[in-house]
């Protein structure tokens, strides 16, 4: 089980950095001052960052990661259409599988005997496990909780799934096929800023509203946690914010 303590605020800003803010810059910024290759050059600047900090985690927590695996997947998909020059639908295809993909198994996980939420609330640094696992043993308490945490799986998933209809409908009004009889370096000028655009535009218009989507759906499983089990909050949560 992942008992990892949660990401600090530095690691955060550092993520945002990496992935999203540098590589939206160096796209849209860069390309005209490398030459007459620029905008080859500023695309794979550009996906060598989130590429090279999503191998550094994986290598530094020694273990497979699925969701970053998915997510080195997707910038390299991102990397290689480009470089094709594939059309406009191809992008929009590769930003929905991708969370449509999660969903799926974040879906699937509500019908085993461990659904996915399960391993959020079964983290003893964070939850009085103890505590609770003694109050679900009262009376009828395990069956409810068994169906609160399959609520909330099945919850979690629509959210993948939301996200990869708004990535498509996103993708779809981002990348517009390019105009034929362009030179090289100005298609891939074009192609560079709707890899920026759907950048900053999907953590802009998807991620954040999804954040706090989840954030609320969290908040609810705790709140209903806490009525189940008849423990206050800071009991709930063996005492943290005493």
């Amino acid at each position: 089980m992942d008992q990892r303590p949660a990401q600090s605020p530095n690691k955060v800003w550092l993520n945002l950095v990496l992935d999203i803010v540098l590589p939206v810059m160096i796209l849209n910024k860069l390309a005209k001052h490398l030459g007459d290759n620029g905008p080859l050059i500023a695309l794979l600047l550009a996906i060598s960052l989130p590429l090279g900090h999503g191998l550094y985690d994986l290598v530094k927590d020694k273990k497979i990661n699925w969701i970053s695996l998915l997510g080195l997947l997707n910038v390299l998909l991102t990397g290689g259409f480009a470089l094709l020059r594939l059309n406009g639908i191809w992008f929009a295809i590769k930003e929905a599988s991708f969370p449509g993909l999660i969903g799926i198994f974040v879906f699937g996980s509500a019908f085993s005997k461990k659904p996915l939420f399960s391993f959020f609330l079964n983290q003893p640094g964070i939850f009085a496990t103890e505590l609770i696992e003694e109050r679900l043993d009262e009376g009828d308490r395990r069956a409810q909780y068994s169906q609160l945490i399959r609520r909330c799986t099945f919850f979690f998933s629509g959210t993948f799934f939301l996200s990869a209809l708004m990535n498509f409908i996103l993708a779809i009004q981002i990348f517009k096929d390019i105009p034929t009889g362009l030179n090289e370096n100005e298609t891939a000028n074009i192609l560079n800023g709707q890899i920026a655009a759907m950048t900053w535009k999907g953590y802009l218009v998807i991620a954040l509203p999804l954040m706090v989507i989840t954030t609320s759906l969290f908040y609810y499983c705790i709140r209903s946690l806490a009525k189940m089990t008849q423990l206050s909050l800071d009991e709930l949560m063996g005492g943290q914010h005493q």
